[in-house]
């Protein structure tokens, strides 16, 4: 049996299986996909897993792992800071120069790790999934002009300019973030998964749709989250008017 590599890379995401959420998946498959190239990849995640489910070639590391998503603001911001600092420790005693990081941007400050431990020699890869704090500010949970805003910004732009690669979902938003601050950031646009044609075939004879009673309707099928930057009001006044 060949040995795994000494060095190692970190993929530290709050998310992960067996969440269902779009950035486990994501998260689970990223981590897998490297682990297939021969990568040793150490997960640290905060989601928990009573079924202690064994994902081949990975090491899961759950810190502070609580049960299940909560829409309190506060409860969530306290899971977040918590993973933050069990991470931040977990690394600086167990990592190793020439060792990497993946962060996936959830809870938003969790990239600071990346700047706070490149004193032990650890390159870092930002994977921003959105334009923190603009994404807040558009919510209604921060002010444009207020401090909190402007030292999230700054924070951001620490971690961005920081970065071996800063990752982003799209071209649009790499010119957003690029336009944020005045020094050149390293942003990589890749997007998420591929974009695939659906097989064609007539509504009318497709059998889930027909046990559903749904094959002679117009149907619109929404993939995603459902929180508060996502608008599902503009779908329903478009169904309701149709």
């Amino acid at each position: 049996m060949n040995k795994l590599p000494r060095r190692k890379i970190w993929l530290i995401t709050e998310h992960f299986a067996p969440s269902h959420g779009a950035t486990a998946q994501l998260m689970g498959d990223l981590a897998l996909g490297l682990a297939a190239q021969g990568k040793r990849v150490v997960v640290l995640t905060a989601t928990a897993d009573p079924a202690n489910q064994v994902f081949s070639g990975l090491q899961l590391v759950r810190l502070g792992a609580a049960p299940g998503e909560t829409p309190q603001l506060l409860i969530k911001a306290w899971r977040g800071l918590r993973f933050f600092l069990l991470a931040f420790c977990w690394c600086s005693w167990f990592g190793r120069c020439g060792d990497k990081l993946l962060i996936a941007s959830n809870p938003p400050f969790i990239g600071l790790l990346g700047p706070l431990l490149q004193w032990r020699g650890i390159k870092y890869v930002f994977l921003f999934q959105d334009l923190f704090p603009h994404s807040a500010v558009l919510s209604g949970l921060l002010r444009a002009d207020g401090y909190l805003t402007k030292l999230f910004k700054l924070l951001i732009g620490w971690v961005c300019g920081g970065s071996y690669r800063t990752v982003v979902l799209s071209e649009a938003m790499a010119t957003a973030l690029q336009n944020d601050y005045r020094q050149r950031l390293p942003i990589q646009v890749i997007h998420n998964w591929a974009v695939e044609k659906a097989l064609p075939g007539s509504r009318t004879q497709n059998i889930f749709a027909q046990e559903l009673g749904v094959a002679d309707y117009f149907l619109v099928q929404y993939s995603g989250n459902f929180g508060r930057l996502h608008d599902l009001n503009t779908l329903l006044e478009a169904a309701l008017s149709s």
